[in-house]
């Protein structure tokens, strides 16, 4: 069994600055994949090196337990480490494992596409294929616990998933922990069972990726994921489900426990939205004017305004045709979000 478990974990660099981590606490159990999130410098390398017990912390407990040794910290190096190298490739991927006939190493890792250069020197490599290469490396390691720092930057957008998704597959299949760092928001979410969320070295959140995109716990959080539609609201103190907001009333129907006083924050976001050229009856609806239209590929980006806030809706471009777009910048609009699409976000 391969376990990890953090409790109050506290690091600081300089006892003056807020460099470090601040009371981590999570656990992971074998096969579980966990991504660490947040903005560069939010302590997601600490964390890394703090679990491969490169650094000591200076408070709380760190239980680390791996049925074949310490854990595996690789922080991907990048090729000027490696100019004066002439060590093969093949021979860098046998490194830790003799017994690995070039036949095993090119059935195992042909996705990785490093055939072509096993015979090559490191020094030769492409800073991709550098990268690939430690990869191939991680998936030769027989480490119980394996942590990465942002594995997959290096990858080609058009590989990157399909890489990562091979290899995260591979590890829990042979129950490994994995955590990695990452700045992929759509790996974060597709491939791991947990994230963790940092902001200043202080964890922010931690759950399973559904929950944090659904459910999070703050306001640092819910941005994370992109720009939301944010709107200040109080409990009626009639009803328990109805919040009084700047516009209007808004009836929430998926949560019991509204506290009663206590001015909340509602999110939704872009694509929760919706347009319209009449206005709704049936649900709280209010006008705006149209100021800009974006394209993003699976969908189009419509930013309107009033005189007291901008909003953002998202429509799916399949519904659009690009050459008579049925939305005119400077007309207005009535925008509307269904109640079941609200979220209250507790602390902000």
């Amino acid at each position: 069994m391969n376990t990890i478990t953090l409790q109050d974990i506290t690091y600081f660099y300089d006892s003056r600055k807020c460099d470090g981590l601040n009371k981590i606490n999570f656990s992971l159990n074998s096969g579980e994949l966990c991504a660490f999130l947040g903005p560069s410098g939010s302590g997601k390398t600490t964390l890394l090196k703090l679990i491969a017990q490169h650094i000591t912390p200076q408070k709380g407990e760190r239980k680390i337990l791996s049925q074949n040794g310490t854990a595996l910290y690789l922080p991907f190096e990048n090729t000027q480490s490696l100019t004066s190298s002439d060590m093969s490739l093949i021979d860098y991927l046998r490194q830790d494992n003799q017994h690995l006939t070039e036949d095993l190493i090119r059935d195992q890792i042909s996705f990785l596409e490093l055939s072509d250069e096993f015979y090559s020197p490191l020094h030769a490599l492409s800073l991709g294929q550098w990268h690939r290469a430690q990869l191939a490396k991680f998936f030769f390691n027989d480490a119980s616990i394996l942590l990465l720092d942002e594995p997959f930057i290096h990858l080609d957008p058009s590989r990157r998933h399909f890489i990562a998704d091979n290899l995260l597959r591979l590890a829990k299949e042979n129950h490994k922990i994995v955590c990695w760092s990452t700045h992929f928001l759509d790996d974060a979410l597709m491939l791991a069972d947990k994230l963790l969320v940092l902001q200043y070295g202080v964890q922010q959140q931690f759950s399973s990726p559904y929950e944090v995109y659904w459910k999070p716990h703050n306001l640092f959080v819910a941005q994370y994921f992109g720009d939301n539609n944010l709107l200040f609201a109080t409990p009626s103190s009639k009803n328990t489900h109805e919040l009084m907001t700047a516009l209007g009333s808004i009836t929430i129907t998926h949560n019991n426990s509204i506290p009663i006083g206590k001015e909340l924050l509602l999110m939704c976001r872009p694509h929760q939205s919706v347009i319209s050229s009449y206005e709704n009856k049936d649900v709280l609806s209010w006008k705006m004017c149209l100021k800009k239209v974006s394209f993003f590929g699976a969908y189009w980006r419509l930013e309107l305004y009033n005189q007291t806030r901008t909003w953002w809706v998202d429509v799916a471009s399949s519904f659009v045709n690009q050459s008579s777009i049925p939305f005119v910048v400077g007309e207005d609009y009535w925008i509307s979000v269904p109640p079941s699409s609200w979220v209250i976000l507790h602390s902000y």
